[in-house]
């Protein structure tokens, strides 16, 4: 199971790359 925060972190950092 992934963490909540650990999801969020990885959609910000894949945002702030694209």
């Amino acid at each position: 199971m992934v963490n909540k925060e650990t999801y969020l972190k990885e959609r910000i950092s894949k945002a702030k790359e694209e």
